[in-house]
């Protein structure tokens, strides 16, 4: 998976000579080095940020992420586009994952580093947000955390919120041009998704 060997020995009469041949690339990039068969085009770095996670090229799996979470993929096309993605299976259940996709055009003989950007403490939870008598704002309202993000009101109140700190405050924007306001705690628990009920939107 990462050189080609190549080994013979030779005996004529009382002589004998042996040969090696190792074929092969060493690829610095990306904060990694990569040991890996001859690359005769371009290649890409993809740092997906969690081991073990499934990289396609051309929708085609090609390896999985190492313990750093890198992978070297040395097979893209110079000049054309290359769509390189990754399978979120096997990330953390709370992961953040701005994307899944990327398209990139290297040049003949050259490298590219894909950061995928992947986190897996994104401080984050899915929050159910309901009115004062305790029922679940509509679906499709917008709001803002402050000093934070946009989100929308999903389905049964809830929306999913990033960059949580232990106190939070947010406003919802209601459908008749008013707003309501909401503060709750948060707690991080790793590997878990964490999920905040019963937020009352005054």
């Amino acid at each position: 998976s990462f050189a080609r060997f190549e080994a013979g020995i030779q005996q004529h009469d009382d002589k004998t000579r042996a040969t090696v041949q190792v074929d092969g690339a060493i690829v610095v990039a990306g904060g990694g080095v990569f040991a890996t068969n001859r690359i005769d085009d371009a290649f890409a770095v993809v740092d997906v940020g969690a081991s073990d996670v499934v990289v396609k090229h051309q929708n085609r799996p090609v390896g999985r992420t190492n313990r750093q979470g890198r992978i070297l993929v040395p097979r893209l096309n110079s000049y054309e586009r290359n769509t390189v993605s990754i399978d979120p299976e096997n990330l953390p259940v709370d992961a953040s994952v701005p994307a899944t996709r990327e398209v990139v055009v290297p040049a003949y003989g050259s490298g590219v580093v894909l950061d995928f950007g992947v986190s897996d403490t994104p401080n984050a939870a899915l929050v159910e947000l309901v009115d004062a008598d305790g029922i679940p704002l509509p679906v499709g309202l917008s709001g803002r955390l402050r000093d934070g993000d946009e989100f929308v009101v999903g389905y049964d109140g809830q929306a999913y919120l990033t960059g949580l700190r232990a106190r939070n405050a947010l406003t919802v924007q209601r459908q008749d041009g008013t707003s309501c306001s909401a503060e709750f705690s948060y707690e991080p628990d790793p590997g878990s998704q964490v999920t905040i009920q019963g937020v009352t939107c005054r």
